[in-house]
């Protein structure tokens, strides 16, 4: 327990320096410090997983570690020369998969269709997952940018430390397990306490955005603040539950209890992001959706 303490206090001191220079800094800087945890943890997480996915074929392991190594900086590139970055993610997608099918045609004797589809799931789940993260990172409106990536940050966490509290005061009186072969101690009411920390996490985040940061949203909808924080965090909160679930199915399926061990009391980088990258899809699309309509 104190390894993780420890851990978490070092991840969110990380984090909250982003954040602050993130506000602080003109917007060409204060992305910097976001892209490079971003990219950092894309590389890593993707070490992470083809590890634990125990390849048989270095050329497949090669192509998906590749496309997780180049596609947050071409993405950000791109962003700055005014390019489409979501296009050339797709591009450089389209290019890895077909040079992985290319590479189970022709080194057919080392490589197993397995290996394709566990490359495949690296790109998107890391590659991708990371890329939408600094989506987050990058959107037109600076104060859009900045509440996306303080809702991820705050309202994930904030899901875990509910659930796990909730779920172990009261897990004894209602036992009702969300999913027991995968993850047999996460119980129904602990994930109740978790939507509550999205709620939580949504009203600090507003707090912090409208009373200390004096930032604005640009928002199509007619609703206070408020309001639309605490509805994107609760889906970021439920997006995010679904997201550890959805690692624990994969480590199971790889057969290993964490895919790392670089954060002690946590695991690996996979294991402390896996909330977060299927949060940031939501949060990404309630902030594109918002200023869309």
């Amino acid at each position: 327990m104190k390894k993780r303490v420890f851990t978490g206090v070092i991840y969110a001191a990380i984090l909250a320096v982003c954040i602050v220079l993130k506000v602080y800094l003109p917007p060409a800087f204060g992305s910097i410090a976001f892209d490079v945890f971003f990219f950092a943890a894309t590389v890593i997480g993707a070490y992470e997983y083809l590890r634990a996915a125990k390849m048989r074929s270095i050329l497949q392991y090669a192509i998906a570690f590749a496309y997780c190594i180049v596609v947050i900086p071409a993405y950000v590139l791109a962003k700055y020369m005014g390019i489409t970055g979501q296009l050339v993610v797709i591009i450089l997608f389209a290019i890895a998969c077909f040079t992985l099918f290319v590479a189970f045609v022709y080194d057919n004797e080392h490589a197993a269709f397995e290996d394709v589809t566990k490359a495949m799931l690296c790109m998107l789940y890391v590659g991708v997952m990371g890329v939408i993260l600094a989506s987050c990172n990058h959107f037109d409106d600076e104060g859009n940018a900045l509440a996306s990536l303080m809702l991820l940050f705050v309202v994930t966490p904030l899901t875990d430390v509910m659930a796990f509290f909730v779920g172990s005061l009261l897990g004894r009186f209602f036992p009702k397990k969300i999913a027991p072969k995968l993850s047999p101690k996460k119980t129904l009411v602990g994930s109740i306490g978790g939507l509550l920390g999205g709620v939580l996490g949504a009203l600090v985040v507003y707090y912090f955005f409208t009373e200390i940061f004096k930032k604005s949203i640009v928002c199509n909808i007619n609703l206070p603040y408020v309001y639309i924080f605490v509805i994107i965090g609760v889906i970021a909160s439920l997006f995010g539950q679904a997201g550890d679930l959805f690692e624990s199915a994969i480590k199971r399926s790889f057969g290993v209890k964490d895919m790392g061990d670089l954060l002690p009391g946590h695991g690996g980088v996979l294991d402390r992001l896996d909330s977060t990258f299927f949060a940031g899809v939501v949060v990404y699309a309630c902030f594109w959706a918002i200023t869309a309509f």
